[in-house]
């Protein structure tokens, strides 16, 4: 069942979530952080022990503003352990427990929920999908420029790419929110390649990529084209269902802006209702 398989997902999840968070807490100082707000100045202090109201004082300068900011982190990931040990306990005991005992916070929302005076000093160690996406937006890539001269086309995002169809698909994925790299390299069966678009699957987290042919009734060109499909499947990339292939020829095999939202609709990357109203307007 699908959904016995998503809470075995979860399931692993949360046990390297909390061996992460025991593995910082293992690190962590003696003393829990307490805060006290001045007008709107906050105030740090160290309690050493539950009998200990108040604790000392630190100061957020020199060596003190290092200690405040371990307090707060851990802090911050003692609460992700409780509740991500909360929520393995209740995926354990079966589905009545975990109506009954799911935490109030998941321990991928606890950073979001904590006070922003100790989210301000506190690291996440949970990576949110926005996180995500700009790590891997942001990873830098050796740039393509075989025949820098054929990219005449400018698509939103202002780079420039080789067709008006690439620009079509660059710019839905744009319009769409989906994350995409043009032409990044990619090592199959010990020969680079450049996928026109790496997409990253948010869900997933994994990429796939896609090749669009644009000139299949060229002879060479279509010879060129299956070369690259080979090369694919050879290192097994299309048997892992991460390569979307599509083609088209000058008035004979058109494509065209439902074309690629029916892709990503099949892909699960965007909701059906989306190619409904595109459509519609």
């Amino acid at each position: 069942m699908k959904f016995i398989e998503e809470i075995e997902s979860r399931k692993a999840e949360l046990s390297a979530l909390i061996k992460k968070a025991l593995a910082q807490l293992k690190n962590a100082p003696e003393g829990q952080l307490r805060i006290k707000i001045d007008g709107n100045k906050p105030r740090f202090y160290c309690r050493k022990s539950s009998r200990d109201s108040n604790g000392s004082y630190l100061s957020c300068k020199g060596e003190s503003s290092e200690l405040v900011r371990k307090l707060a982190q851990k802090k911050y990931v003692e609460k992700v352990l409780r509740s991500a040990e909360d929520e393995l306990a209740a995926l354990e005991h079966g589905e009545g427990y975990i109506i009954d005992h799911m935490p109030t916070i998941k321990a991928d929302e606890v950073y979001d929920s904590i006070a922003p005076v100790v989210r301000a000093l506190a690291t996440p160690i949970i990576v949110t999908d926005e996180q995500f996406i700009d790590q891997w937006q942001n990873r830098k890539y050796e740039y393509f420029d075989y025949y820098e001269e054929e990219k005449k086309f400018t698509t939103k995002r202002g780079e420039k790419v080789r067709s008006k169809s690439e620009r079509m698909i660059a710019d839905i994925l744009f319009d769409e929110g989906i994350p995409y790299k043009y032409e990044c390299p990619l090592i199959v069966g010990g020969h680079t390649l450049h996928p026109d678009f790496t997409i990253l699957d948010i869900r997933s987290r994994k990429e796939i990529y896609w090749e669009h042919f644009g000139m299949v009734d060229n002879e060479k060109y279509a010879i060129n084209a299956f070369k690259r499909i080979y090369g694919y499947c050879a290192a097994g990339t299309a048997g892992m269902g991460n390569l979307i292939i599509t083609c088209e020829a000058d008035k004979i095999m058109p494509f065209d802006a439902p074309d690629v939202l029916s892709i990503l609709v099949d892909r699960g990357l965007i909701p059906p209702e989306r190619l409904i109203s595109r459509k519609a307007s």
